[in-house]
């Protein structure tokens, strides 16, 4: 390899590391494996998969035929694995083990013939990605995803906190995209949940914590309300002043209401950050930053967050923003410019203002972007943007008492860890410690929200149907765990 490919090779490694990570450590593997001068692998590397493995491996290429309807002779095939149709039950799984919408539909037999080289299903990967006209990296993140312990002791150990972070919270997907035992014992099945709601024409209503037609639940930013999501931390991003209406009910006329104005009061704009699991290109772990506004709800020129801030939902760039105060509702608008104390909230509202219809931060378009969710890829330079700056815990108390919901059961990571010399421990060792610590934290929280949405579509199959299709959807996550 010439000096100019090998500097190729690292800024392309460079780019996957960030975007595509279970890609990487699959190219990494798939190099090692192919290079036969070197005779022993790295400790607990296996040159072979092992059964669960190999199936795992043949499961998720199933899936990629399924989603891209290619044949699996024809990609057996293109991938040179084996122009025998009578062998191709080896690279993947039938239509009597995986209907056309991925779903298993039957417990493979114990001993199934599989093949277990990875080498074969990385080609197949391939295969599919060019005939469908995808993007390869993303079919092999899919698949390093499936194979993600198999590929572990392959990659080379990442020095970077923030990089074995990105890597470790985006293995999250690839196991919540399986049948999973909840901390009640039940299995629960995310993806059995997504097709569920596609086929029955439902959403999820996170407020209400159950089920409703499809067309009850829109909202501006769905992928944020759909996604399979649990509350991290709390980031101070910005402040201003504002003016403020109290909007009070007239007692001599109870239709009518009398606006009082109350002045100026101070503001403080929040994000609250989430992580996600949503469906794209199969499943995926993202982050979510999540805008609010809390308002002094008695002038003052304290700064500290306590009992006296109200809060809301988006931020007043544009209109009056309304937000619950005592018996009354208190209606909020900008009055002075917006001090913007986060360089990544910065960078972000002048990219929505570039967007907007006329060019200006106040445009209608720039102005709804700006009240919902951003959603943010996992890599190391977005996790060191949004937790280095750290975390001031007492906005996160105070948002928890004014506005409960959507935060019960409340916050994954820890308020405070004490570290080696007793100090707080900083907000990426709390992460760490909720990612990773026995009880893991962030497991757990994600497995019991799962379980509260899989009890309601029990509870929706059970209503709706008098035949036994919910024991036997119950019987097959079962078997699939």
């Amino acid at each position: 390899m010439s000096q100019n490919e090998t500097v190729a090779m690292l800024i392309k490694e460079a780019v996957l590391a960030a975007t595509h990570p279970n890609a990487l450590a699959l190219r990494q593997a798939e190099r090692f494996l192919a290079d036969r001068s070197k005779p022993k692998p790295p400790p607990g590397a296996r040159r072979k998969l092992a059964q669960a493995e190999a199936v795992a491996a043949a499961t998720a290429v199933t899936r990629m035929l399924r989603r891209h309807r290619i044949g699996v002779s024809e990609a057996c095939r293109a991938a040179k694995v084996t122009a025998d149709p009578n062998q191709t039950y080896k690279y993947a799984l039938t239509a009597r083990e995986m209907d056309d919408a991925g779903t298993l539909v039957a417990p493979l037999r114990v001993g199934r013939p599989v093949h277990k080289g990875l080498a074969a299903y990385a080609a197949m990967a391939k295969a599919i990605a060019a005939k469908a006209g995808v993007a390869e990296d993303d079919l092999l993140e899919e698949l390093g995803g499936a194979l993600a312990d198999y590929l572990a002791p392959f990659a080379p150990e990442r020095a970077d906190p923030y990089e074995r972070l990105a890597a470790n919270l985006s293995m999250l997907a690839p196991f919540l995209g399986r049948v999973q035992k909840a901390t009640d014992g039940e299995p629960v099945d995310y993806p059995e949940f997504l097709r569920f709601l596609v086929r029955e024409d439902l959403a999820w209503a996170p407020g209400r914590r159950t089920l409703v037609p499809a067309h009850e639940e829109e909202v501006l930013d769905s992928a944020f309300w759909e996604a399979l999501r649990v509350p991290l931390f709390v980031r101070r991003v910005g402040r201003a002043e504002v003016e403020t209406i109290r909007y009070d009910a007239d007692a001599s006329d109870e239709d009518a209401v009398r606006p009082q104005p109350l002045g100026a009061r101070e503001a403080v704009i929040l994000e609250v950050v989430w992580l996600g699991i949503v469906r794209e290109r199969g499943l995926r772990a993202v982050l979510f930053a999540d805008p609010w506004t809390a308002v002094a709800s008695a002038p003052s020129t304290e700064t500290e967050p306590a009992e006296r801030f109200v809060f809301a939902s988006g931020v007043p760039f544009r209109h009056t923003l309304t937000m619950r105060d005592g018996d009354g509702d208190l209606g909020v608008e900008l009055g002075s410019e917006l001090e913007i104390t986060c360089p990544v909230y910065r960078t972000h509202v002048e990219a929505t203002a570039d967007k907007g219809d006329t060019g200006r931060l106040f445009s209608r378009l720039a102005y709804s972007d700006l009240q919902v969710s951003r959603k943010l890829r996992i890599d190391a330079d977005t996790l060191r943007e949004l937790v280095e700056p750290g975390e001031d815990v007492r906005w996160r108390r105070a948002l928890l008492n004014a506005q409960p919901w959507p935060y019960v059961p409340g916050f994954a990571v820890p308020e405070a860890l004490p570290d080696a010399d007793g100090a707080d421990a900083p907000l990426l060792e709390r992460i760490e410690h909720a990612l990773l610590g026995d009880d893991l934290a962030i497991v757990s929280a994600f497995l019991g929200e799962l379980s509260d949405r899989m009890r309601a579509m029990d509870a929706h199959l059970a209503r709706t149907r008098r035949d036994r299709r919910l024991p036997d959807a119950r019987f097959r996550r079962l078997m699939r765990s």
